[in-house]
């Protein structure tokens, strides 16, 4: 039985493959956290509804404090809250 790891349910990589590729979880820093929450605080305060919009900042505070490049296809709220990321998207097939 192999282990794996998942993030938000879309990616989905064999321990051995992880193994393989020297992959590590890197710790998220101080500063993206802050980050995210004013995020999301700027996102109650314009109306915003949903309630599990909290990981998506995270991720996009993570990449912005780090200058980590973004693999997304919601580009519009990234680029919206984290304007000085690097948003990198799949060409979608017609």
């Amino acid at each position: 039985m192999s282990t794996t790891l998942t993030s938000k349910g879309q990616v989905t990589i064999p321990k051995q493959i992880r193994d393989a590729l020297d992959l590590a979880l890197i710790e998220v820093p101080r500063p993206a956290l802050f980050l995210a929450g004013k995020a999301l605080v700027r996102y109650c305060r314009q109306g915003g509804s949903k309630d599990n919009v909290l990981a998506d900042f995270s991720i996009g505070a993570h990449a912005a404090v780090s200058r980590y490049p973004l693999l997304t296809r919601d580009t519009r709220r990234y680029s919206a809250y984290f304007a000085d990321v690097r948003l990198i998207t799949p060409e979608i097939a017609t």
